[in-house]
């Protein structure tokens, strides 16, 4: 395998054809460094986070952002471009049981079950969220209020 050279990354305004894991592809209309992730199939660009917490009890629905405002179908991080949700994990204090939900625009693009616990993640998420949306988390099916929780959720620039 060659050593890769940073000084050397091929570019252009179209991906080419997929090849190993790993390649890198410098896409000048969109100024964006992409690498191509075999495992999720796709050109995925550098690796961006959001997340949303509360202090004291919460209750089904979304979480607030960490500038303290109340997400929802139409408040939250608005994304300007594709980008493939790849992560997401959540603690709290007290266990409890229910599901954390990634929303766009109100629709939930992926979930994350936990029974009994006091944390969540998945890592190896693979949730397509199309450009121009609101980017939101949120908790439902609770089977009591969770305390204090903290979600942070990971995601990547999409190829198209």
């Amino acid at each position: 395998m060659p050593i890769w050279n940073p000084m050397n990354i091929p570019s252009g305004t179209v991906f080419p054809t997929a090849g190993e894991d790993g390649i890198h592809f410098y896409r000048t209309d969109l100024r964006c460094l992409f690498h191509y992730d075999r495992f999720r199939g796709k050109w995925l660009g550098e690796l961006e986070a959001a997340g949303a917490g509360r202090s004291g009890a919460q209750a089904n629905g979304y979480l607030r952002a960490f500038n303290g405002m109340s997400m929802s179908a139409s408040l939250g991080y608005w994304i300007p471009y594709n980008a493939t949700i790849t992560g997401i994990s959540m603690v709290w204090i007290t266990p409890q049981s229910g599901d954390l939900q990634v929303r766009r625009n109100g629709v939930v693009i992926a979930t994350v079950s936990f029974v009994n616990a006091t944390s969540v993640s998945d890592l190896t998420l693979n949730a397509n969220f199309a450009a121009n949306g609101v980017f939101a988390i949120s908790v439902w099916n609770l089977t009591g209020n969770l305390t204090s929780p903290q979600a942070r959720c990971w995601f990547r620039r999409h190829e198209t």
